[in-house]
């Protein structure tokens, strides 16, 4: 009898110090629940296209003409944030010379900074149901041009259009101290074939980063920056 009660005694410390030892180390809880993390993840707009004349509008002279609009209207979930900040978007117009593997892009003036580590990027199209892909063309940390997306356009009406980043793509260097992020240099549509012909019609809204800016909200302010 003894010897049962001392087994079961061994047992019941052991149990005790798994379960002081699990606790110890289990990740930390915010308030809400979820785990707590180093990141501060934000939607960020990128673009709302208020200035859209400023952008301009590019295809090679021998697929055809393009022509660019500021026009009035948007998707009703970026209108009813507030009509008076939202009243614009951007148009193209495409008149094809002929079919074939065509394309065309709309540029901003100059590359727009995106601060942070983008996860995403996303952008309202309203399409004309045709098979043609949209791509975001950014450069990364080291001004290495990339497209992303791949996106079909089959579809009408409004769509917000995402693509996601790879963890992979450079963003940062952890040696400097110089502004993390990407550079959003266009959007650019690559056309189906079948569809090259007559005109084509495309418009777009708000483009949007879903960044992590946890080290811009938080860096020292008297840190100095290796930008010169």
């Amino acid at each position: 009898m003894k010897r049962t009660l001392t087994v079961i005694a061994v047992i019941a410390a052991l149990a005790t110090m798994a379960f002081a030892q699990g606790a110890a180390t289990a990740p930390k809880s915010s308030p809400s629940g979820g785990v707590t993390n180093v990141e501060n993840v934000t939607n960020y707009v990128v673009e709302n296209f208020e200035m859209a004349t400023a952008w301009e509008a590019a295809m090679p002279r021998d697929q055809g003409i393009i022509s660019l609009l500021r026009k009035e209207g948007g998707p009703a979930d970026v209108r009813s944030k507030g009509e008076d900040a939202n009243r614009f978007i951007v148009g193209l117009k495409v008149e094809y010379f002929r079919t074939g593997y065509n394309w065309f892009s709309a540029v901003p003036p100059r590359p727009i900074k995106i601060p942070g580590i983008t996860k995403q990027l996303s952008v309202w199209v309203a399409g004309r149901n045709y098979e043609h892909r949209l791509y975001f063309v950014i450069s990364d940390f080291y001004g290495q041009v990339n497209m992303l997306g791949n996106e079909k356009l089959n579809f009408t009406g409004w769509k917000q259009v995402t693509a996601q980043i790879s963890p992979f793509l450079p963003q940062d260097e952890y040696h400097s101290s110089t502004e993390r992020g990407i550079h959003l240099r266009g959007l650019r549509i690559e056309c189906d074939p079948l569809f090259t012909h007559g005109k084509y019609y495309v418009y777009f809204d708000d483009i949007v980063a879903e960044t992590d800016l946890y080290l811009e909200n938080f860096r020292d302010a008297d840190d100095p920056s290796d930008d010169w």
